[in-house]
């Protein structure tokens, strides 16, 4: 784990949470935590894997990929993204 890029993670989170057409406060509504926390999340300042039974139920909601949030490969986008106006899909 210690070789995840959490910056572009973060740069991911933000992309998909643009793409879905959701604010932060919406998203961190769905997900169950303050605005704050998001906004931590989206900058960076706060690693999301200690979170991850937050993001299940949002991922399938919203037909995202975890493996691409984490890793980015674009293959696994995700089946929202797909068919969204995402023009960022970093690929390694």
């Amino acid at each position: 784990m210690d070789s995840i890029d959490w910056a572009a993670v973060s740069q991911r989170l933000r992309v998909a949470r643009l793409a879905l057409g959701l604010t932060e406060q919406e998203a961190a509504a769905e997900l169950r935590v303050t605005r704050r926390t998001y906004r931590k999340w989206e900058s960076g300042g706060c690693r999301l894997l200690n979170h991850t039974a937050r993001w299940t139920p949002f991922m399938r909601k919203h037909g995202l990929s975890y493996d691409w949030l984490i890793d980015g490969d674009g293959a696994r986008v995700g089946k929202r993204l797909q068919r969204g106006k995402v023009a960022i899909l970093n690929r390694r």
